[in-house]
């Protein structure tokens, strides 16, 4: 593909605007008017690519500059209303493809139109020559009909035996009938037999090729060059190379900075992203990987517009983390628009691999099922039959108690109540009262982090204990026992991931880890570190940063780490309890293992999954 500089002079006028105003209050922002051939989401990622640069050169939408984007949906007869709507608005620039030129050419010959694809801008009339197109059209040409006659040549050099030619084409494409023709003279030059040897497989008995054929090829090539254009426009073509070459690998660790959440995941997920990257090498396909950190407040909007930022202007290629499954929730699906990555980790809604799954997402350490199935049949085994639950009011308390609920009932015991809680509540006064009143042998907490944590000092302060009532919290962290204390969490029972003492690869990592943030790590910082490894395998494995293609990938390939072992991204639990303070050793030696959980156990069976991936 060759191309000629001259044709995308005119378009550097655009980067004058600010010159020409100088100091001065301009009365209206410029305006681009943008004509895409096909749909937005077919065009993401070129209109990604032509946002990004612009903005790097200081071209922000809605800022200093207005960009007015209008789509043909592949209907032909859309340019020339498009085209008099741009005139209507009085748009500074219109940016198109190849294909809508004539159509824009003949509503104005004033404004000035830029494409980005053209097979013979010449031959097709869009401009008068390469050296000097004149009027107001400029843009790039890949000149497909001054090097078909030379592919011919090429194809004779590889078969020099070669005598019989067969050309198919569209005809009602006008740049493909000028390359036939190319092609046709060629052939006649290099000697090809006249009378029979050339066959034109076009009308006749060949009906032509499906137009939409055609711009499928040509939306995907011009996406391409949209992005060239807008870089070689403004910042030289040299530079605009690089630019165009820069991968989307970069880690995005979108966690909880200043919450609840804080000591399972927040700064300790964004250090364990960190030590993978640089454990990984700090590189991948021939790019720096860098981590960025992100404190979603667990808020979704919050979340939405770290991401998104993330995957604009960042070159962020996997989100990692996310506490509160709400917000992992709303990633799962923004990931997926955006192609690329997400990996929930600290997260427990058991949707995010259920109804709300997508091939580009992924659960990484625990979720609802894992922690609440397996523990509440064991408890309903030994008599323990009747609960009551104290929830979060949000996905992922609702997810934890419906788990636990179907497990219980299944295993016959029975649920006599529950009492809702705001997330991040101090008070647990009146729903533990219920509890107490309810006369429930279990008392279940389906909530996590501070949350977690204020209720079990609670029920300790009011004189809760396994003599009367069994307190049952389903989502324990090794940094809430730390802040509880084993005064108050002895004996407490639950399930856990990891354990930084459960074998000498365990210990290694976690030892790292303790040396650079003072604390021993959770299952969520571990996993945060395996997933993070796992993400960089597969782009290097692939040798791309296509979201699909990695994520197949990472699906195909055994997950065999410290942290998850035997080739499955679901992985063996642990059932442990909570030592007493005269059996603690040392420092954070706070559980005792009491079985492992196999990983076909600990997790929903395949085939009783919802979501529409496993079932289609």
């Amino acid at each position: 593909m060759k191309r000629r500089g001259v044709l995308i002079l005119a378009v550097g006028a655009v980067a004058t605007w600010p010159l020409a105003g100088g100091a001065q209050q301009q009365p209206k922002l410029p305006t681009i008017g943008f004509l895409g051939a096909g749909t937005p989401s077919g065009w993401s990622r070129w209109v990604d690519a032509f946002e990004q640069r612009m903005r790097e050169l200081g071209w922000i939408e809605g800022r200093t500059v207005t960009i007015e984007y209008r789509w043909a949906e592949g209907r032909d007869e859309r340019y020339r209303e498009i085209a008099a709507e741009f005139v209507r608005l009085k748009v500074d620039i219109i940016v198109t493809v190849g294909g809508a030129v004539l159509a824009v050419k003949q509503a104005t010959s004033d404004i000035p139109i830029v494409f980005a694809l053209a097979a013979d801008p010449v031959g097709s009339g869009l401009v008068a020559g390469l050296a000097r197109p004149g009027g107001n059209v400029t843009g790039l040409s890949i000149e497909a009909t001054d090097i078909a006659g030379k592919r011919l040549g090429l194809l004779r050099e590889v078969v020099p035996g070669l005598r019989l030619l067969a050309i198919m084409a569209n005809v009602g494409y006008r740049a493909a009938v000028l390359e036939m023709n190319e092609v046709q003279a060629a052939a006649r030059t290099l000697g090809f037999d006249k009378c029979n040897s050339y066959r034109r497989l076009v009308g006749g008995n060949v009906p032509p090729l499906p137009r939409r054929t055609t711009a499928r090829r040509a939306r995907f090539v011009a996406g391409w060059l949209f992005a060239l254009l807008a870089m070689a426009a403004f910042s030289g073509f040299g530079a605009a190379t690089s630019q165009a070459q820069e991968r989307a690998v970069n880690i995005g660790v979108l966690t909880d900075m200043s919450g609840l959440y804080k000591d399972l995941s927040g700064e300790g997920s964004v250090e364990a992203a960190r030590m993978a990257v640089e454990d990984f090498g700090g590189q991948v396909l021939d790019t720096t990987i860098q981590v960025y950190a992100g404190d979603h407040k667990n808020d979704v909007p919050t979340a939405t517009t770290i991401a998104t930022e993330w995957f604009e202007k960042k070159r962020v290629g996997v989100i990692v983390d996310m506490p509160h499954s709400p917000a992992a929730i709303a990633m799962h699906k923004l990931a997926f628009e955006r192609k690329r990555i997400d990996i929930a980790v600290s997260s427990g809604s058991t949707d995010l691999t259920g109804s709300a799954c997508t091939e580009t997402g992924f659960h990484w350490a625990y979720d609802t099922y894992s922690n609440s199935v397996p523990l509440t049949r064991a408890m309903v085994g030994f008599r323990l039959n009747s609960w009551f639950f104290i929830t979060v009011d949000n996905a992922f308390g609702l997810s934890l108690e419906k788990e636990a609920t179907t497990a219980i009932v299944a295993a016959g015991g029975r649920v006599i109540g529950d009492s809702r809680h705001a997330l991040n509540s101090r008070n647990f006064g009146s729903q533990l009262a219920a509890a107490q009143d309810s006369g429930a042998r279990v008392i279940a907490l389906a909530n996590a982090g501070g949350d977690t944590v204020n209720a079990v000092k609670e029920a300790a302060e009011l004189g809760i204990s396994s003599r009367s009532q069994a307190l049952a919290p389903l989502l324990v962290f090794i940094t809430d026992v730390h802040t509880i204390g084993l005064d108050i969490a002895k004996g407490m029972t639950f399930i856990d991931g990891f354990y930084w003492n459960a074998d000498p690869e365990t210990r290694a990592w976690s030892k790292r880890f303790l040396a650079r943030r003072g604390v021993m790590p959770t299952m969520s910082h571990a996993g945060v570190y395996s997933a993070v490894k796992h993400y960089l395998r597969a782009v290097q494995a692939t040798g791309t940063d296509d979201a699909f293609t990695v994520a197949a990938k990472m699906r195909d390939t055994p997950v065999d780490d410290f942290f998850a072992k035997g080739g499955r991204l679901a992985h063996d639990m642990s059932l442990v309890q909570v030592k007493q303070p005269a059996q603690s050793r040392q420092p954070w030696d706070y559980y005792e293992i009491l079985s492992t959980i196999p990983r076909d156990k600990a997790f929903r069976p395949l085939e009783d999954s919802v979501c529409p991936l496993v079932k289609g």
